[in-house]
């Protein structure tokens, strides 16, 4: 066997892996690549210039990788990035390995820019997503605390407490909302953060209405 043979019996063993396995721990490549550029770096013979070819270009991929290791790229963005590799079937996620995305570690250059600015819009998608989890669960465990109030005839009558630290959850909603409403993907959830925006408007104002009503 040749260096080349072993060369390439070391690298397909790692391109094999499932890219949801490489992803935690990128190391492996980065530890192939630096063993075997130190051991063919000072040789002239054709195997040796076959695997400095082979390392430098996966170094120049490496930085392209690790943007693609982001956990917010989701089936949709995925193929988008087989588009822009020009893969016109992506695989599912779950079944995409490391050598599906260094086929053509030309085109994953090339393609470089457009995967950085995915991989931003992917991240303000989370961001938007996270906020509308978070005022969904909201809106299944909040309650108002009631207290009985006596009127002057005796008769018990219910009044809401803490009607303060409501009315400010509903701020602290409100301000979650429009950050979400500020980043460069809200467009792709407008319908739910218009829904959630009259929800919270409706609120702020019905129990605003309530607490002046209550002091009376």
């Amino acid at each position: 066997r040749s260096v080349y043979d072993n060369y390439l019996t070391e690298l397909n063993n790692i391109t094999d892996e499932e890219w949801a396995i490489y992803r935690r721990r990128p190391y492996e490549l980065n530890e192939f690549i630096n063993k075997w550029e130190s051991s063919v770096h000072a040789s002239i013979d054709l195997s040796s210039k076959r695997i400095r070819l082979s390392v430098e270009r996966l170094q120049d991929v490496m930085p392209i990788l690790q943007q693609l290791q982001s956990d917010n790229l989701t089936e949709r963005h995925w193929a988008r990035i087989f588009m822009l590799l020009n893969e016109p079937d992506p695989k599912p996620m779950h079944t995409l390995l490391l050598r599906d995305v260094l086929k053509n570690c030309g085109a994953l250059q090339q393609a470089s820019a457009e995967i950085t600015n995915l991989v931003k819009q992917a991240a303000s998608e989370q961001m938007v997503r996270q906020a509308l989890t978070e005022l969904d669960q909201w809106s299944v465990t909040a309650n108002l605390k009631l207290i009985n109030h006596n009127d002057s005839d005796g008769k018990a009558i219910p009044l809401i407490k803490d009607y303060q630290d409501v009315l400010n959850k509903i701020g602290d909603n409100q301000s979650l909302l429009q950050s979400a409403k500020n980043s460069a993907a809200f467009e792709t959830f407008s319908d739910q953060a218009d829904l959630w925006e009259s929800r919270l408007n409706t609120l702020d104002m019905l129990l605003t209405s309530l607490s002046q009503s209550q002091r009376r």
